[in-house]
């Protein structure tokens, strides 16, 4: 508990002083790119559709990257008004603002979209490679095709969708990388995700930050020796951690805007999360309705999931060994989606279009299964060796 006080201190001082430090350097450029970008907003629209048979899922959120982000990425005010109260932002840190205000600096919004989406090819390159060498061929097949669920095409194409995917992969990766001295059901996997629900909630604005903790348990349990009540322990541990770190980071910031800026940030935060729990009377809260309308934008077919699912607990009926007591643990991250829009109905509700993405973790989870059943299946056939 102490060294995650100590480590959670050092996070909000790092936070609270590179924000402060971006809004000290000179803009160079910003202010140019920025109404640049603004003639991009004019030609394309708010939320412009790259692929109108797929219009929800491939709709892009202009309006957040252009009329929210990099607005802000230019400003005249102080150091301490600009990073701290972001234009009546200030409930939220913005910390992706280390990143696009130096990039604003010297490069077009259309250059960061290109920049955005190498950094996140090569990461999924980079993380399927290590799947297939360090865990399985089954495992990494299944993380590049449930990609394709999320339309993951379109993905850096907007800065406001890119950068909880960014920190998922990375952690991904780190895990990949330091699983041979890596303690899969200690303190250091507890730190890991109470890590990343900081940084989560420090660079993201409320878009798909569940898939920050689902994806990696994923990779953790399908990397874990151990039995069934340790794997269930440690989603519940690092679950715990995860939103305790999301949600201490978050608190902090209210804290550290309310004393800085001299006004009530507590009362806009605590009043816009019971609008994304609960609704208004014009955003009434229909949470079938929601999980419904995230479900179908990414199996628009029900039989797709549903035969998957048939297939693979016969498999599981007849070779009760396979997965080694893994199936009740995976099951449970492949609902966790859903817990999420039950309990952010209004915000679900009305973002499905790219709230749908949570369900990546579903989709890895099913594509796991059935992969993994079908390469055991082959080789007890010994049609693989």
């Amino acid at each position: 508990m102490i060294r995650i006080i100590k480590v959670f201190i050092c996070l909000i001082a790092f936070y609270t002083l590179s924000l402060m430090m971006v809004y000290s350097i000179p803009d160079f450029s910003s202010a140019k790119n920025v109404k640049n970008a603004q003639l991009t907003y004019d030609v394309e629209g708010a939320y412009p559709v790259l692929n109108k048979a797929y219009s929800s899922q491939t709709k892009l959120d202009n309006f957040t990257d252009l009329k929210v982000m990099m607005i802000r990425a230019h400003q005249g005010k102080g150091v301490i008004d600009a990073s701290m109260d972001m234009t009546g932002y200030a409930r939220y840190w913005h910390g992706y603002q280390i990143i696009l205000k130096p990039l604003i600096s010297f490069f077009s919004y259309e250059k960061i979209r290109f920049i955005y989406s190498t950094i996140l090819l090569l990461l999924v390159a980079t993380c399927s490679a290590l799947m297939w060498k360090r865990v399985s061929s089954a495992l990494s097949l299944s993380f590049i095709v449930s990609l394709c669920f999320i339309h993951y095409e379109i993905i850096g194409m907007s800065i406001q969708f890119s950068n909880v995917f960014i920190i998922t992969f990375l952690s991904m990766i780190y895990i990949l990388l330091c699983n041979d001295k890596y303690d899969l059901k200690g303190r250091n996997n507890i730190l890991l995700f109470f890590i990343i629900g900081s940084i989560v909630n420090y660079i993201d604005l409320l878009t798909v930050p569940l898939v920050s903790l689902g994806m990696p348990l994923v990779l953790i349990i399908m990397l874990s020796n151990g039995g069934l009540r340790d794997d269930i322990v440690l989603i519940i541990k690092s679950s715990i951690s995860w939103v305790l770190g999301y949600g201490l980071t978050w608190i902090s910031k209210w804290a550290i805007a309310t004393f800085l800026l001299g006004k009530n940030v507590f009362y806009d935060a605590i009043d816009k999360i019971f609008f994304r729990t609960m609704g208004d009377q014009l955003h009434p809260i229909k949470r079938l309705d929601t999980i419904a309308l995230n479900f179908e934008a990414v199996f628009p077919h029900v039989l797709i999931p549903l035969s998957i699912t048939l297939f693979i607990l016969i498999t599981l009926i007849i070779k009760r060994e396979l997965f080694n007591g893994k199936l009740i643990p995976l099951l449970i991250l492949a609902v966790m989606p859903y817990a999420w829009y039950i309990a952010l109905a209004n915000h679900s509700q009305i973002h499905y279009w790219f709230t749908f993405r949570a369900q990546i973790i579903t989709v890895f989870v099913i594509l796991t299964l059935f992969t993994s059943s079908l390469r055991d299946a082959l080789k007890n056939s010994k049609f693989i060796d």
